[in-house]
């Protein structure tokens, strides 16, 4: 069972943030939450102490254009960034961003490789699996001065 709450300054926008907050990919049992500004809160019941947050619109201009190039949404990218700092990371894999967004690896690696081709995160390293194999990209985000 999930549930969702919009605010807003009408009825029809918090009309249209419920909406917005029922299409968030959640776990069995969750509560959104979509405030005025489209800042996005996530309870989920299996750690209702630690909700997720993150905006859909904040960016900065000079991203908010490479990512509008790349074809990969500004909501994406929020997400990320935001459980990238949740998790205390700087640097991620796609395989961390598989994790992340609950979506496949090889839709992890396209989402980075678009990333890296817009110029909003760079590869900073590479991780031995253990195995055979090549080793996995690390990647972390370039500076954006409005960020």
């Amino acid at each position: 069972m999930n549930f969702s709450i919009g605010y807003g300054l009408s009825a029809s926008q918090a009309e249209q943030h419920v909406h917005l907050g029922l299409t968030q990919k959640r776990d069995n049992f969750s509560i959104t939450i979509v405030d005025e500004s489209q800042k996005i809160t996530i309870r989920q019941e299996k750690d209702i102490s630690h909700p997720i947050q993150y905006s859909i619109i904040s960016t900065g201009k000079e991203w908010e254009e490479k990512i509008k190039n790349s074809g990969i949404s500004v909501t994406i990218v929020s997400k990320i960034i935001f459980l990238m700092k949740h998790n205390h990371r700087t640097e991620f894999s796609s395989l961390d961003i598989s994790r992340w967004l609950k979506c496949s690896n090889r839709n992890a690696r396209r989402i980075l490789l678009q990333l890296e081709r817009s110029g909003v995160i760079k590869q900073c390293g590479e991780i031995q699996t253990g195995g055979r194999g090549r080793p996995m990209k690390l990647y972390c985000f370039i500076d954006n001065e409005e960020n």
